[in-house]
Parts: structure tokens; sequence; C-alpha cells
């Protein structure tokens, strides 16, 4: 319900996807709750009101499918049961006369959202020239740069020529990558293990739900290289939030992003400015999950470059969390 088709992850990364085209020439687009973003991208003539209104309203019933899930089993799961009795005791707390109202209720939110979130990355000419290097040239440098396994590199990077990802479906997808190609390997060379930080980000790849402005973001930030295979080759909890929430990319451009992070009251303040946006009990959930998010991904990038010692990561991960 929340990583399928349709469900919640489609819609945050439908408002993530239009923030990271236009949120840097627009600052109005910045915004962190995901319902207050669909408002501004009406706003701002980048979705049209219907869009805007099925995205939101499909968040909403998800949302409080989730919650009732959570409540019942009180873990953090996403998944609708599929045992009959467990089935009918969630239909019934969520207000539905039978398991059945219930699964169409969810057909009617999550069919909308996956024509928004499918519209949204154009099929593109898929007769373009990808611009991937052939299979020996490929394979002769890798050897050269010291990959262990060159030949089952070779065929990771062939996935990537062959569109086989959500991100990698469109021909210019494909083409930005290839231009980021050798660099990227040339990073990933430079760590310890070549090979694995390689498959990697061929896994953060393969979760993306679209390239197009990712790869645009690296192919612009060439500085971004050593930094991303460093987080590959050693960090796979950061890779993996990476490709979860791709906006988090987008926030190590940030000037401050290697500063410090403020003392707990600094930090406090900063979170009551932003509940401030809030309109609802969903939003404050909203935020505080991304705000949280990208403060501990900043620590952890930040602990990965050794700006922080391990005692001043672990003083500032307890103001987060008493933030």
């Amino acid at each position: 319900m929340k990583l399928g088709r349709g469900g919640i992850r489609e819609i945050e990364f439908f408002t993530q996807i239009n923030q990271l085209i236009a949120g840097g020439r627009n600052p109005a687009l910045r915004s962190k709750a995901t319902l207050e973003t669909l408002d501004h991208l009406v706003q701002h003539n980048r979705i049209k009101a219907i869009e805007r209104d099925e995205l939101a309203q499909a968040y909403q019933f998800l949302r409080m499918i989730e919650h009732r899930l959570q409540m019942i089993h009180d873990a953090q799961t996403h998944k609708i049961p599929e045992q009959p009795d467990d089935l009918a005791r969630i239909a019934c707390f969520c207000g539905f006369t039978s398991p059945d109202a219930l699964h169409s209720a969810l057909k009617n939110h999550l069919d909308p959202v996956s024509r928004h979130y499918e519209a949204l990355l154009p099929a593109g000419d898929e007769t373009e020239d990808s611009g991937y290097p052939n299979e020996a040239a490929l394979l002769s440098l890798l050897e050269e740069l010291g990959f262990a396994n060159p030949s089952d590199m070779v065929q990771v990077i062939d996935r990537w020529q062959r569109g086989r990802y959500r991100a990698l479906k469109t021909a210019r997808a494909r083409k930005l990558l290839s231009h980021c190609l050798k660099p990227l390997l040339e990073a990933f060379s430079g760590t310890q293990q070549p090979d694995r930080a390689l498959s990697r980000f061929d896994s953060f790849i393969a979760q993306l739900p679209a390239g197009v402005q990712i790869f645009s973001l690296f192919q612009s930030n060439p500085s971004l290289f050593r930094l991303v295979a460093r987080i590959m080759g050693i960090a796979p909890a950061l890779a993996e939030n990476m490709a979860r929430h791709p906006h988090l990319v987008d926030a190590i451009l940030d000037p401050d992003f290697f500063a410090p992070l403020p003392d707990q009251q600094a930090l406090r303040a900063d979170l009551e400015t932003a509940l401030k946006r809030a309109r609802d009990y969903q939003d404050i959930l909203d935020i505080v999950r991304r705000w949280t998010d990208e403060r501990k991904f900043q620590l952890g990038v930040q602990a990965l470059e050794a700006i922080c010692n391990v005692r001043e990561t672990s003083l500032s991960m307890t103001n987060l969390a008493d933030a």
C-alpha cells in the first residue's frame, strides 16, 4: 500500500520530482509537506487542480488506512492483511461494511495515483542513441580502473543501457546516465571495493521512481560523484535512504549541508517554524518525518566525511531526538 503501484510513495515521489524540476528556481515550491506542496504546485501552474485533488484525497485515505493498520498491529506495517478474519477486521475499523468495499475504495484511489505518476515521465524517443560505450570498450575501461569482476559489472551496466529499471525507461534518462558513466566508474574505482560500490549504485537506481531529474543533477554537479561513490562503497544505509528519498541528493548541494547541526534549542525552533505550515495532523507527521530524515542523512554524511567525530555525531543525534 505504501511502496506498491499507486501507493503513498508514488504520491511523495510525484511531488518530489516536480520540486526537483522547478524548486531550484521557485522557493515557494520547496515546502516539505506533501499536501502543502501539491497546493503550491497548482498555484504555480505545475499541475492541474484535478491532479492535486485526486492525489491529495488518495494520500489522506492511504495514510488513514496505514495508521489504522499500525494501530491494530502496534508496528510499522503498510500491507493489507490477506487472512479473511484480519481483512474483515481492518475493513470494519476503517468504516467499511466489507473487505470488498475496502478493496473497491483502495482501487478508486490507487488507479488515479498510478495514472498521474506514469504520465509525469513520458516515454520519449526510444530510438535515440543511448551513448553507452560498446561492450569491449566498457570491459577494457573496467579492467583499467581495477574492478575485480569486470565481466559481471558489464552485465550490470547493460541493464542500465537496456532500460530495465523504472528510472531508465526513457531514452533521455539513459543518455544522461551515460554522460555520467565514466566519472562515476572512476569515482567507484577510488573506493576499497569498486564492484560492491557499483552494485549498490545499481540497487540505488533500481529503487528510484524516475531518473531524468536526478541524473541531470549528477551531470550538473560533478562534485557529487566522489561523495556518492563513498556512500555506495561504505554506507549502504545512507544509500538506501537516498533511494527512498531522492530529494536528499539535492540537499547535499545546500551550502549549510556540511555545517554542524545547531544545538537542541535551535533545532527545536527550526522544527517549530517548519510545523507552522501544517494544516492538520497528517501534515504534522509528514513535516516531522521529512525534517528528521534530512538531518539524520546530513549527520550520516558528515560522519562519513569525518567532518564530525563519533562523540559529536552522538550528541547531535541526541539533540535531534530531543528536539
